[in-house]
């Protein structure tokens, strides 16, 4: 049988130093500084405002073999459990010699005490950094893992078994079902003039295969003219979002030296102008001018400064005014 040892204070975590050192030294996946007692004893004395550490130690016949560096987050309508937060993507998995056990102590643990509405994954699952095997526990112990809209990143729903029909069950499914409805095939794709490693050949035939039934032969021959006449000048730069192979945005803007302006898009929904520019922005990190906004004979979506604003408030640190610019810093 598993022995449970919760860690949410300093006095717990000194308790635990010596074994937590000793189980990071066996960790097979190799060791990790976000995994490290150290790093956990940091976040626990400055970071008690933001979140409460709450690992679990996890024992069999009175031995130790894992820790589970979680932390705890509270909010007015559910708490969520996920691993300890890191600087960038990194494996974040249980520490110790038997990563699978301790998982599935962490699994029956939750089940039994229910001490979390959720977990979530964050950057472990988008950047695959934990390969699905935290995941998998979870479905294993009949725990939903369901995504959250956006980023592609799981979130278990640890109300599923007891009371399939909560709040946040149903908004989970709801937005399960939204983003997988599109999430069979997304792919981004960006040309710029001077590029060597793409054409914008290749954007056109894009373009030309996810033509809208909705527009005329003329606006597509006049949105073909106006891209090669902007490459010709070489300041062409071009990013399109594909779904299920169907296009569903795409937004050409004026470069700059110091960035992107005057652009516009064309998109079948709001929402995915919105994807489109976080990814641009996620990826790319350009200076991004105020005077880009939407062509409302394309498209009638929010100027691009909302849709930079919506973006900078779930993706970006901050997004500051100076002199009529939004700049990513």
């Amino acid at each position: 049988m598993f022995q449970y040892n919760e860690i949410n204070s300093l006095s717990q975590l000194d308790d635990w130093g010596d074994d937590w050192r000793q189980l990071s030294a066996r960790t097979v996946s190799g060791a990790s500084v976000f995994r490290s007692y150290e790093w956990f004893r940091a976040l626990l004395e400055n970071c008690e405002q933001r979140f409460r550490p709450r690992a679990l130690a996890v024992s069999l016949a009175g031995r130790p073999i894992g820790i589970a560096p979680l932390v705890e987050i509270r909010s007015e309508h559910r708490v969520t459990l996920q691993y300890v937060p890191t600087l960038w993507p990194s494996p974040m998995l249980p520490v110790g010699p038997n990563i699978a056990a301790t998982l599935t102590a962490l699994t029956k643990y939750q089940a039994a005490k229910r001490i979390a509405n959720v977990f979530e994954l964050g950057p472990v699952d988008q950047f695959a950094g934990d390969l699905g095997r935290t995941a998998n526990a979870f479905r294993l112990a009949e725990l939903r893992p369901l995504r959250r809209v956006g980023n592609c990143q799981h979130v278990i729903d640890l109300e599923s078994v007891k009371d399939a029909g909560s709040r946040l069950s149903r908004q989970l499914t709801e937005h399960q079902q939204a983003w997988q409805s599109q999430a069979n095939s997304v792919g981004f794709h960006r040309y710029r003039s001077g590029d060597t490693t793409g054409s914008l050949t290749g954007i056109l035939r894009q373009l030309d295969a996810g033509f809208p039934n909705t527009w005329t032969e003329a606006r597509h021959d006049r949105l073909v003219r106006l891209l090669q006449f902007m490459d010709q000048q070489a300041v062409l730069d071009v990013s399109l979002m594909r779904l299920n192979g169907k296009l569903a945005s795409l937004l050409i803007a004026h470069c700059r030296d110091d960035g992107l302006e005057g652009g516009l898009f064309l998109s079948t929904a709001p929402f995915v102008n919105q994807i489109l520019l976080g990814e641009l922005v996620r990826r790319h990190h350009p200076l991004i001018h105020e005077s880009m906004s939407s062509d409302s004979e394309f498209s009638e979506s929010p100027s691009l400064e909302t849709l930079l604003r919506r973006v900078g408030e779930r993706q970006l640190p901050t997004l500051r005014r100076r002199r009529n610019v939004l700049r990513y810093v």
